[in-house]
């Protein structure tokens, strides 16, 4: 039985086999005893990996046309460092059609491999842009997004995350938020287990960046460590009580819509801080299919 989503790290490098391919990002190895899925093993960011489980996490709960032409993912570890997808062998018949969602960025044709039924499915799409699917464009000549401002720590290490970890603010399920040591208007989010709310978060704000989205002002800006494990925010405290002033659009794929998943920042702005729960199944569903040879 394969390790289930989120399990610890160790679950999956016990069955990690051979190596038989490597990319920019990632090595892809045997799965001892699975021969019929791969082991996708983060050599630098865990990002493509949270971002090809978040993707196909979506896509399977709405069997479709855009669904059976995206390798499946079966199970990612807790750090995001293993993935585990559907095995789909190289493409031999160069006459094969292949079929992808409009938000596919890479279309090389080594991206893409064969099911046991012989259609093509997109098997690495750990770097599509999906932002265009998530809010319409500004269409801005300028990216003036601040998003700088929360990149303290540009080598991403956990090391120097932690190391400016200061007094605990207050704790959630999954992790713990903090102030951070010199800048009081960041915070830094600390996963306890799994890093899957601060790479769902991540996914989130590097989409609407990348497309220049008219709501990314409504979103707390961050960056994130390597590992996901430490994700830095500008700092957006509690509404005041009885709150009643106006509320940022919130997108319809965000789950909680409630005032706890806002806060105000030291100008007086009010922002969204929590969105690591998504609902991104019909944005990425409702998408159109292209088809090349």
């Amino acid at each position: 039985m394969l390790p289930p989503p989120e399990a610890p790290d160790i679950s999956f490098s016990a069955i990690c086999g051979d190596q038989f391919a490597s990319g920019k990002h990632r090595t892809v190895h045997d799965v001892i005893g699975h021969p019929d899925v791969v082991v996708k093993v983060a050599t630098h960011s865990t990002y493509a990996n949270w971002h090809e489980f978040f993707i196909s996490s979506a896509l399977q709960c709405r069997p479709g046309p855009v669904a059976d032409i995206v390798g499946e993912v079966k199970s990612t570890s807790a750090s995001g460092h293993y993935l585990i997808m559907e095995r789909l062998p190289d493409i031999s018949n160069t006459n094969t059609v292949i079929r992808y969602p409009s938000w596919a960025t890479d279309l090389q044709r080594v991206n893409f491999g064969m099911t046991s039924g012989g259609s093509a499915r997109l098997r690495d799409f750990g770097h599509s842009k999906i932002g265009m699917n998530l809010a319409q464009s500004t269409f801005a000549f300028e990216n003036n997004s601040p998003s700088a401002r929360a990149h303290i720590v540009p080598d991403g290490h956990d090391a120097d995350y932690e190391k400016l970890l200061g007094s605990l603010i207050r704790s959630e399920q999954d992790r713990t938020i903090h102030e951070v040591t010199g800048h009081p208007d960041l915070v830094v989010k600390r996963c306890t287990d799994s890093h899957r709310a601060n790479q769902a978060e991540l996914f989130v704000f590097h989409a609407l960046q990348q497309n220049d989205a008219d709501i990314l002002d409504n979103f707390g800006v961050l960056a994130c460590s390597r590992s996901g494990k430490y994700l830095i925010m500008e700092r957006l405290s509690d509404l005041p009580n009885h709150w009643t002033g106006s509320r940022p659009q919130l997108p319809v794929w965000l789950k909680d819509k409630s005032n706890t998943c806002l806060g105000m920042n030291v100008a007086g702005a009010v922002k969204i801080r929590t969105y690591k729960e998504i609902d991104i199944v019909d944005a990425l569903t409702h998408t159109p299919v292209f088809t090349r040879v």
